[in-house]
């Protein structure tokens, strides 16, 4: 911010670099933009002029923008030891690793004669490497000769029996984590979705948090041969603990301090399992002869909510960043190679379809896990007891399947025996519909009339893994767990289905017993229990803080409630739409049914392809499975199949995908383009969806995930106890201004949001904000939440150039011919459409963690990340109706003090037309040439 300008052209040492690799840097305070043969006329109105000769020296297409510092840094590292070598040339120890913050910015100086020698080697025992390094996905020599001797992550042996005897083997033992957290009520692993590695390669896969063991200095590969049980065996006395290793993983990989690691993760004592995949062909280093010792372990996220978590993108679930070594995306441009074993990893939370802790497990092994957990399910008394079954309809069931089998009946042959022939009690579920609002009408009543839904009884199918037989359960038989795609067991799954169905009775009685039921459950005699304990913290405050008139008025858009007369002298009245309750009554009995595997239906060829699916294929997606059984094959669901036609339209459309990110809308996160244009081309496109049915798709989420606790009894724990209220409360505010969206464009929507969520914060804001930073005020107080007044004094303390940034910047639509009202934004953008607009990813939680005396400089920061950004992505109005996602990943956590007193680089990299990523770079050594001061 000194606002020194400088230009600089790559070179070094007053030498200019041949003309078709030149590229020009622009520099002004906060930032420069490093050109690829763009031909920019000038750069945010300064008379300064690109050069537009092609870079090719810029291969990957990456522009990057970056913070301009004075001073220099020098970077230092320690080399590794030498290794010493067995005299077959077999390495007998391997060489001590730089840690990742010591690593350097260049390649480790492998002599020409190491890696001869080491090729030499491999190729005496037969070890064909010419194509190492050039076949897609091999690694090089000097990657494995890195991992031995560098990192030591595998060993080399030798084989000393077997038809190969005389060889060698590569041995790498590995630890795998599967890190578990909640995300609004649904269980989501971490993965890694794409690495961007040190030699310039962008690999996108989905893979769990690993590390390879590292071998201790001491082991011999003459001394300790391929035979010894000891190398592959559990406890290896060679290795690290395995243990140590899932520590120092979630160290290196995601930057998390072991006492971060103590305060927020819980293990699963029983998911630990091991396996050694012995004598395969690795496709890293072809031709060589691996084996692989896989210790896995389960950890959850103990509280999703808690503000500690949210470097890891909880607790909505937000990708992040991470980096390995020191990364540096400028290498690619500077033809600088980085250090092996470097890279930027991006991480995603994927929604959990199976049970990968007890999948990847030994059968036996696994049964051993299954059966504990099913026992534990089983000795829960905060639950009802499974259906009991007569033997008269237990011999009936049990002829069907058998039947099934001889004359399998399409798309799914279990679940067509099972339906056949059944019939929905439907005097008995127009009798709930009726009384559910009534005083008399008792939860242990309502939960006998539960059962006259017939689907319920396919939650007491389970198939044997092995033998693929069908077992059918009832409260007189062995509790097993069912192979559910959901992870949990058959009890667990029977559970939550009957806790939808309570919140959605004790939702309908709010203005009766339905707040102390949500709350609190029930006593013994299955009354409600009206007096919360007083050491219940959480209890108590959401009973006093959730926002239950918004729970009710979802109720009544959706049809299903209608609320009349009231006021000072005038008690309300409550009627209920029963044909409505009926229809929401008869989904909860069969919305979960698709998560056991074995009723997943097939694509017949009349229908193919369905949602992705050929014909032939088993539609994995429980929601699309439901889906299509609903529209193709609705006989098979007898509760479905008898809905009046507008009853079916609302159930199907509970099951499509809104394709809306809530976290983005509540937190104004993203222009309205990137949060709703999606969404309402989903609405209009599903048959023209009216408002009720946007109303009765978000009861039901509602429900399902109030019940996701296997406790029914106990009243609505998923959201009493373990959703973060504030996140509840934003989003039962938001419901009806989503649903606005069938009628109204984008940004009428969001604009009559924002203004409502200002005229009803808390701490009070004053009156709504007029004049051309109005729209940003709305959106800064919504991000920065228990920060918004600080936000607002400090928007009004800012520059006057950073304040017309984020007044631009943050009132661009992202749709087509749309703009906010021209008494709300800056005259430059009201009625003139243009763009890409930006979605700063993070902006919120930057806001969130900031203390009250950094927020003026967190907001000029995020000034600055719109001004680059804008350098990236010039405004035009073709680009109007596209989105740019601007991810600071890397900046929300990182206190002000850090970020100026650092002599390092703060750069903005374009990966592609629709994404940016705010990274750190070391600032080279002083006296390091590559740059010429011009």
């Amino acid at each position: 911010e000194a606002g020194f300008c400088r230009l600089a052209r790559a070179g070094g040492s007053g030498q200019s670099r041949a003309a078709p690799g030149a590229m020009t840097r622009w520099w002004h305070g906060f930032s420069c933009i490093l050109d690829c043969g763009q031909k920019t006329e000038s750069i945010d109105d300064r008379a300064f002029r690109l050069k537009d000769e092609p870079c090719l020296a810029n291969p990957y297409g990456m522009v990057l923008v970056e913070r301009a510092d004075e001073g220099s840094d020098s970077i230092g590292w320690a080399p590794a030891s030498k290794a010493r070598v067995h005299p077959k040339g077999i390495a007998v120890h391997t060489a001590r690793a730089a840690h990742a913050t010591d690593w350097p910015s260049e390649l480790p100086a492998f002599s020409e004669e190491e890696i001869r020698s080491f090729r030499a080697m491999l190729g005496s025992h037969d070890i064909k490497t010419d194509a190492w390094g050039t076949a897609d996905g091999s690694k090089s020599v000097e990657r494995l000769y890195w991992e031995a001797h560098r990192q030591r992550g595998c060993v080399l042996t030798p084989r000393v029996a077997g038809a190969r005897a005389g060889g060698i083997r590569r041995i790498a033992r590995l630890v795998k984590i599967r890190l578990s957290a909640e995300i609004f009520g649904v269980e989501h692993i971490l993965l890694s979705r794409m690495q961007f590695m040190h030699d310039g390669r962008t690999i996108e896969r989905k893979q769990v948090p690993l590390r390879k063991l590292a071998w201790h200095e001491s082991i011999d590969g003459s001394a300790v041969p391929w035979g010894e049980a000891a190398l592959c065996a559990e406890s290896c006395p060679y290795t690290e603990a395995w243990r140590e290793g899932c520590r120092k993983a979630l160290v290196e990989r995601l930057g998390l301090s072991e006492e971060w690691q103590r305060k927020h993760l819980e293990e699963d004592v029983h998911s630990h399992s091991y396996r050694v995949e012995a004598d395969t062909d690795s496709a890293g280093f072809p031709g060589l002869p691996t084996t692989y010792c896989i210790h896995e372990v389960t950890l959850r996220v103990a509280d999703s909510s808690s503000p500690g978590v949210a470097c890891i993108g909880l607790p909505h679930g937000q990708e992040f960043a991470t980096a390995e070594g020191a990364f540096d995306a400028t290498a690619y441009d500077e033809h600088r190679r980085l250090p092996i074993g470097t890279q930027l990893n991006i991480w995603t939370w994927d929604r959990e379809q199976t049970c990968d802790a007890t999948k990847s497990m030994a059968p036996a092994q696994s049964k051993v896990m299954m059966k504990r957990m099913s026992t534990r399910s089983a000795l829960v008394t905060k639950g009802v007891s499974l259906p009991a079954l007569s033997s008269q309809v237990y011999a009936s069931m049990k002829m069907r399947l058998d039947q099934a089998e001889l004359a399998p009946q399409a798309p799914n042959a279990t679940l067509a025996a099972i339906m056949a022939g059944q019939k929905t009690d439907w005097s008995a579920v127009k009798r709930m519909a009726k009384h559910i609002a009534d005083p008399k009408y008792s939860l242990r009543q309502f939960h006998k009339d539960v059962s006259s839904f017939p689907e319920l009884s396919l939650y007491l199918l389970e198939r044997d893994e092995l033998s693929g037989a069908v077992t059918i359960f009832s409260s007189n038989t062995t509790l097993e767990s069912a192979s559910l795609s959901s992870g949990r067991s058959l009890g667990d799954e029977f559970q939550r289905t009957v806790g939808a169905f309570f919140a959605i009775y004790w939702m309908m009685r709010l203005h009766i017993d339905g707040k102390a039921g949500f709350v609190n459950g029930v006593d013994k005699q299955w009354k409600a229990v009206t007096k919360t304990p007083k050491d219940d913290e959480k209890r108590k405050t959401f009973e006093a803080k959730a926002q239950w008139k918004y729970l009710q008025k979802i109720l009544k858009d959706a049809g299903l409630l209608k609320v009349t007369g009231g006021g000072l002298f005038a008690t309300p009245t409550y009627e209920v739409d029963e044909q409505r309750v009926a229809a929401l009554l008869a989904l909860t009995a069969f919305h979960d049914i698709m998560k056991m595997s074995l009723l997943l239906p097939e694509v017949q060829p009349q229908h193919a392809p369905y949602h992705g699916y050929a014909a032939g294929n088993t539609i994995g997606d429980h929601d699309s499975a439901l889906s299509y059984i609903m529209e193709h094959y609705p006989s098979m669901l007898p509760s479905f199949k008898d809905l009046d036609e507008d009853d079916k339209r609302s159930v199907l459309f509970t099951q499509c995908n809104l394709r809306f990110n809530h976290g983005w809308f509540v937190q104004a996160e993203a222009p309205p383009g990137a949060m709703l244009t999606s969404c309402r081309a989903t609405l209009l496109g599903a048959g023209g969806a009216h408002k009720a049915d946007v109303a009765f798709y978000f009861v039901h989420w509602l429900t399902d995930l109030a019940g996701a606790e296997a406790t029914p009894l106990f009243g609505c724990e998923k959201f009493v106890t373990k959703f973060p209220l504030a996140v509840l409360n934003s989003f039962l505010r938001s419901f009806e201004f989503v649903g606005q969206v069938v009628t109204r464009t984008e940004t009428e929507v969001v604009e009559s949001y924002l203004k409502v969520r200002w005229d009803e914060n808390v701490p009070p804001l004053g009156r709504s904000p007029k004049g051309p930073g109005a729209i940003a005020k709305m959106r800064l107080a919504c991000m920065a939440q228990a920060n918004s007044r600080g936000a607002i004094r400090a928007f009004d303390d800012l520059s006057k150039e950073d304040r017309q940034v984020l007044s631009v910047e943050m009132a661009r639509t992202g749709c087509a011919e749309q703009s906010f009202s021209a008494a709300l934004v800056p005259g430059e953008v009201a009625g003139q459409p243009a763009g890409p607009a930006f979605l700063v990813y993070y902006g919120p939680a930057f806001l969130q963690a900031s203390p009250p005396k950094e927020l003026a400089a967190r907001l000029a920061m995020l000034a600055e990340v719109y001004r680059t950004a804008r350098l990236l992505w010039p405004c035009t109005p073709g680009g109007a109706a596209s989105n740019v996602s601007v991810r600071i990943d890397m900046l929300r956590s990182v206190s002000v003090k850090d970020i100026v007193s650092s002599d390092d680089f703060w750069i903005l990299v374009r990966h592609n037309d629709a994404e940016a990523f705010v990274e750190k770079r070391v600032r080279p050594a002083a006296g390091a040439g590559g740059w010429e001061v011009l």
